[in-house]
């Protein structure tokens, strides 16, 4: 692989040409030639007209000659011509691109970014007002008094009479004397 960076770009009027004349030195089995255009150009235009149209990882246009099988002597020409006003080259256009992109990268962080005081201040708050409410609901919720053994024991001999009255064993007036024993109301 060989790449080629040249100088010989002529300027005529605030259009930009360059002649590239390759002759095979060699048996080639495939001879790739890439031609990107550069920068902040308008009218660019190679003749002949490429075989491929790419776009490279710098969203740059690619223009793709393919030879395969060049004997030596065998010649490709290719001549382009663009405008850019721009002076400066390809790679200081991308160097200033990179740097606008680090400081808006770097200015839209900061933007997006919340103080600490701020998300602690939230976070607390939040946890505070969680916090009175469970307290609330489960003040709420009143717990039902545990009743002692003797009045357990007290309903447990009433629900029996009861159960006996429904079933016919005794009649509602032995059931209303056991219950006045018990000490209990109907």
């Amino acid at each position: 692989m060989i790449e080629y960076y040249t100088d010989s770009i002529k300027e005529k009027d605030g259009t930009k040409t360059l002649t590239y004349d390759f002759k095979s030195f060699a048996d080639i089995g495939l001879l790739n030639l890439i031609f990107v255009e550069p920068l902040n150009s308008d009218s660019f235009k190679l003749e002949p007209a490429s075989e491929q149209h790419q776009k490279n990882s710098y969203n740059m246009n690619m223009f793709l000659y393919q030879s395969q099988g060049m004997k030596p002597g065998e010649e490709k020409n290719i001549s382009l011509q663009y405008k850019r006003a721009d002076e400066r080259t390809t790679a200081e256009i991308m160097e200033a691109m990179a740097g606008d992109a680090k400081k808006a990268g770097t200015v839209k962080q900061n933007e997006e970014k919340m103080p600490l005081w701020l998300v602690i201040t939230v976070v607390g708050s939040v946890t505070i007002v969680a916090a009175v409410l469970l307290i609330f609901i489960m003040k709420k919720k009143k717990v039902k008094p545990v009743k002692d053994d003797a009045s357990n024991d007290l309903e447990a001999k009433k629900s029996k009479l009861r159960a006996m009255l429904v079933e016919g064993s005794i009649t509602e007036a032995e059931y209303n004397e056991l219950i006045k024993k018990l000490g209990g109301r109907k």
